[in-house]
């Protein structure tokens, strides 16, 4: 039987009814906001990468400032949450890299039916100066490309990809 409610802190997370809630109140939070949750709930425990992070949220056909997306989504997330970044009790920053979620999940990640919301799986890195996800992290592939007037911008604020077969 699917698992469609996960328990960590003072929170539920139904998959079901793709809502969060804190003891009877159901706690709002916008489309990306959730992903990364049940992104990072997903992966209790390991290391997910800001690659996976916008897999996850935006895929592959969209170009948009992905770290400040990002850096927003989490900014809600930990406010609906009420997790001080200082001092994380759900959701931790490892910085430069990503984001991991430090709460206990009831019950485990591995318990879940990915058939709901299957995790992103490692894939190689298409970037020649890193070395690709390490053990205990979640990372993807991503094509990075340049437009006239953003040559100068960083690929990890920028993201332009091509739709295949166009």
């Amino acid at each position: 039987m699917p698992v469609d409610v996960i328990r960590f802190d003072d929170f539920e997370l139904d998959l079901g009814r793709y809502e969060l809630r804190r003891g009877d109140r159901v706690v709002k939070l916008e489309k990306n906001p959730m992903e990364l949750l049940i992104l990072l709930v997903e992966n209790q425990g390991r290391l997910v990468r800001r690659e996976a992070i916008i897999q996850r949220l935006w895929g592959d056909n969209v170009f948009v400032d992905t770290r400040h997306g990002i850096n927003i989504a989490v900014h809600k997330l930990r406010t609906a949450l009420r997790d001080d970044p200082e001092h994380p009790r759900i959701m931790e920053t490892v910085v430069g890299k990503g984001y991991r979620l430090v709460a206990d999940v009831s019950p485990r990640p591995t318990q879940l039916d990915p058939s709901l919301n299957p995790a992103i799986p490692p894939a190689p890195s298409t970037d020649t100066q890193s070395k690709g996800p390490q053990a205990g992290e979640v990372g993807v592939g991503v094509k990075v490309g340049s437009r006239r007037g953003l040559d100068n911008v960083d690929p990890g604020d920028r993201r332009l990809a091509a739709r295949s077969g166009s």
